[in-house]
């Protein structure tokens, strides 16, 4: 365990939180010694929050990823095995042990790579006081971040409505024929150019962002693109909504850091409202999740509308239980570690010239000749159910051990713990790492309930690539020579 603070009584109170949350931890193994793989998974969970929250100002980006972890592959698991809700799913102990086993592996490669690489980035960063270029000599409101900034707020809002299009569509659909319902029957007829244009409008806001605005300027914007993830909830799909909020929390702790020295981005006060916030919200989404499958909200106790929502947010670790129980019923020679890159592949022009086959929906076409364990899986498991909309998801954690085993889920977490610390350097020390680092948080986080690949996806978008030339080529005609 590697805390860096910058003062000897900041050290010592970390310390004495690091010794009391491990004797707690500690303890519970030795009490409940049947759970000894989950307690070995919570006290490496544990400490490694505890490293994140000792300097969250640069491993806010980490804490997010532990936070998407716990609640979509361990919270459940803790539930179930500490007697706290009913279980749903039975398995047996050798497959319990067996998914187990496969988080403690990513969890514990995960950590170890991000404290290797954490230490790296601090021994570079002590090197770098001769260089020429340094972070405190930004200027971001020279006229390069002043260019870019203007014209991406602009496309923000021109094509702002073109997203909420694309958006309605899907939600009215659901509001007539039901969430499972668009899995199944559901065709896109909203023009492509459209689409597009609404896709964009992320795109736009990530790169806005990027510029570091003021804050009075950012309201707005972000009030108008949170209204897009809330809306969002409407297909019955919550992942795009709490991504958006915890890459969001990524961007405070960011504009905190790029503020040191002078008045907070965001005050003591917003954050204590965030806080009281934060219960009503997981309330809302436990009683959304009821109200989006038909089902009856009835609880007899307060707590148990939280423990409930740990528990179905947990669904995600048994797509690696099913995983193993079904694994002989797997077709052979099947890469499911690239689904979203063959996907785009395949739909995209490339796809078109080459006259590939393409897949869409809950069909046994997709299950049986893709390349998505979630398809797949949920076809083997649920046959007709998954016909008629029905899915069980999936995880970077079973796509990954079902191509390249063990090795391979060492290989894969160290890759992310690489990202997140290398190359999602979200320090503001360039606009466009930054906004490369704010749209690969979404799909590294959605890794762990989806698609290993989703973080390349935003390189293959060729509209991605000309807007970023385009502001750039703004930028330069306006005049900077300043390096960024």
């Amino acid at each position: 365990m590697v805390i860096y603070m910058s003062n000897r009584k900041s050290l010592k109170s970390w310390i004495i939180i690091v010794i009391i949350v491990n004797a707690l931890l500690i303890s519970l193994t030795v009490i409940s010694i049947e759970n000894l793989l989950l307690n070995l998974i919570l006290i490496i969970w544990a400490n490694m929050m505890i490293y994140c929250l000792a300097n969250i100002s640069e491993r806010g980006q980490i804490m997010v990823f532990l936070i998407a972890f716990f609640m979509f592959l361990i919270g459940r698991q803790f539930l179930e095995a500490y007697g706290l809700h009913t279980i749903e799913s039975e398995f047996s102990d050798e497959i319990i042990f067996f998914a187990e086993k496969l988080i403690l592996i990513s969890l514990a490669s995960f950590s170890f790579f991000t404290v290797i690489f954490n230490k790296l980035k601090l021994k570079l960063t002590a090197g770098t006081s001769s260089r020429k270029y340094r972070k405190e000599n930004l200027d971001y409101n020279c006229h390069y971040y002043q260019t870019i900034r203007k014209y991406s707020k602009i496309g923000f809002y021109l094509t702002y409505a073109f997203g909420l299009y694309t958006i309605f569509q899907v939600v009215l659909f659901v509001i007539k024929n039901g969430y499972l319902m668009f899995y199944s029957s559901y065709v896109n007829h909203t023009p492509y150019v459209i689409e597009k244009l609404g896709e964009l409008s992320v795109l736009f806001f990530w790169i806005y962002l990027a510029t570091l605005p003021e804050k009075k300027k950012i309201i707005f914007p972000l009030f108008l693109f949170l209204l897009r993830s809330i809306l969002t909830l409407g297909t019955g799909q919550r992942f795009e909504f709490v991504s958006t909020i915890l890459t969001l929390v990524v961007y405070i702790a960011m504009r905190n850091k790029t503020n040191r020295g002078k008045e907070p981005w965001i005050s003591r006060k917003t954050i204590i409202v965030a806080v009281i916030v934060a219960p009503i919200l997981m309330f809302a989404m436990s009683y959304y999740n009821y109200i989006r499958l038909g089902k009856d909200f009835n609880f007899e106790h307060i707590l148990d509308v939280f423990t409930d929502l740990f528990y179905r947010q947990g669904v995600t670790i048994n797509v690696i239980k099913r995983y193993k129980l079904y694994e002989s019923s797997f077709p052979t020679n099947k890469i499911y570690m690239l689904s979203k890159t063959n996907n785009i592949i395949r739909n995209g022009p490339i796809g078109f010239l080459l006259g590939l086959e393409t897949f869409s929906g809950n069909t046994a076409e997709y299950a049986t000749k893709g390349s998505s364990l979630a398809h797949t899986l949920s076809y083997i498991v649920l046959k007709a159910r998954y016909i008629n909309g029905e899915g069980l998801g999936s995880s970077y954690i079973a796509e990954t051990f079902h191509d390249l085993s063990y090795p391979g889920l060492v290989f894969i977490n160290g890759l992310y713990a690489f990202l997140l610390c290398k190359i999602i350097k979200i320090d503001g020390k360039s606009l466009w790492g930054c906004m490369f680092a704010l749209s690969m948080l979404n799909p590294i986080l959605f890794a762990i309930r989806g698609e290993t690949d989703g973080f390349i996806s935003i390189y293959l978008n060729l509209s991605t690539w000309v807007i970023i030339i385009m502001l750039h080529m703004f930028g330069k005609g306006r005049g900077l020579s300043n390096r960024v």
